[in-house]
């Protein structure tokens, strides 16, 4: 049930604040994600569900993706992303590239998705682009992740400049 999800959740957070006490939350990133697995994803918890409690880590960032199907429209709750208890409101690192399929995305696409984040957020200065991937799932005979992630992280970095890409 998604109630003792969300204690399961306020554990791991109190449990990340005891650990990162003392430590400058600026450089301190949480991962947040729900598995990268080709899958339907159908039984992922809701982002509304937990960002509640996620905002109350004392943390300056949260790593989110919002190149997962089942995720991308979550952006959306970003404006709600001011620091629990007072503290300042946190950064995200926007997981922009979908990662389990071997299709390569064209660049636009990625820059539309990371454009989307800066638009809810606001400022800049608080979002980062990221691929957010631990372990790629795609290894087929004729591509592989790392051969895709070889291929287009190059090009995105000549090809798309978010912040400053005309609608």
């Amino acid at each position: 049930p998604l109630a003792d999800f969300q204690r399961f959740v306020a554990q791991v957070v109190a449990a990340i604040n005891r650990s990162v006490a003392g430590l400058p939350r600026e450089r301190l990133r949480l991962h947040v994600c729900w598995g990268n697995y080709d899958g339907p994803h159908h039984l992922d918890v809701a982002l509304a569900d937990i960002l509640p409690l996620l905002v109350e880590a004392e943390v300056g960032w949260l790593v989110l993706p919002f190149a997962n199907p089942r995720h991308a429209h979550e952006y959306r709750l970003l404006d709600r992303l001011e620091g629990g208890a007072g503290s300042p409101a946190m950064g995200i690192v926007a997981g922009v590239v979908e990662t389990t399929h071997n299709y390569v995305e064209h660049p636009e696409v990625v820059a539309d998705r990371l454009r989307r984040v800066l638009d809810v957020v606001g400022d800049a200065s608080r979002v980062q682009a990221g691929r957010v991937l631990t372990r790629s799932a795609p290894t087929t005979p004729t591509q592989s992740a790392p051969t895709t992630r070889k291929r287009l992280f190059p090009r995105m970095r000549t090809q798309v400049s978010p912040t400053t890409r005309t609608r």
